[in-house]
């Protein structure tokens, strides 16, 4: 299963499985290293992947953060699944809720 869900992740990113099953006939562990250092690189261009990344790190629910920065659960939800883009209002109390530096890309 643990396999299965990196692949997947990794298809989703556009790595294909080809290449994850090639790097993972050449070193086993090394292999999936490296493979879980492209995800951890890929995750780091999405804005809700950090927001998600952060708020588990933190052990709030959607349901707190959202009361916290007056959204609803609904909202953040949308957003750590990337179907939409927070406003600079609402990032800003997010960083502020979740106490870390988001890692943006010039397109918000």
């Amino acid at each position: 299963m643990k396999q299965f869900v990196i692949l997947f992740t990794l298809a989703l990113l556009g790595i294909s499985c080809q290449q994850e099953r090639a790097s993972s006939n050449q070193g086993g562990h090394d292999a999936f290293e490296q493979a879980m250092a492209k995800v951890d690189f890929e995750k780091k261009r999405t804005i809700g992947i950090q927001i998600l990344d952060a708020r588990l790190k933190k052990g709030i629910s959607q349901e707190d953060l959202a009361k916290s920065i007056g959204l609803s659960k609904q909202n953040i939800a949308t957003i750590e699944n990337n179907r939409a883009i927070p406003t600079r209002e609402v990032i800003i109390s997010l960083q502020e809720a979740l106490e870390i530096e988001f890692i943006m890309d010039n397109t918000l």
